[in-house]
């Protein structure tokens, strides 16, 4: 299951460089695999394609990672703190007034820590 996964992980992403380099710079999307295709460093040295690949690995399995662990802590923090869980569900509740979560409620909260 790694191997293949990794297998097609690389296929994909070998097809987006080579896309992404095909098009014309000012025709690119502005996002971190242009960055990354365009960066030089002070020798005008760009990242290898090897270099780009482990970032992208990194970034997919780094950010998957880091959210949920942090949605972990936070749930396990509110629900082992009775006072945190209380304020969490009071603003909660303060945003919805008894409607379903919109993806567009998270600015409205209130509460950062």
């Amino acid at each position: 299951m790694y191997e293949r996964s990794s297998r097609v992980f690389e296929e994909v992403t070998v097809r987006l460089k080579s896309q992404r380099r095909k098009t014309p710079p000012d025709e690119r999307p502005r996002d971190l695999l242009t960055a990354m295709l365009e960066m030089t460093d002070a020798h005008g040295q760009g990242l290898s394609d090897s270099s780009v690949q482990f970032e992208l690995i990194g970034l997919l399995i780094g950010g998957t990672e880091t959210s949920a662990i942090t949605t972990l802590v936070v749930a396990r923090f509110a629900g082992a703190t009775p006072d945190v869980q209380a304020r969490l569900v009071e603003e909660v509740d303060s945003v919805l007034r008894g409607r379903p979560p919109p993806p567009t409620t998270a600015p409205t909260c209130a509460t950062s820590a």
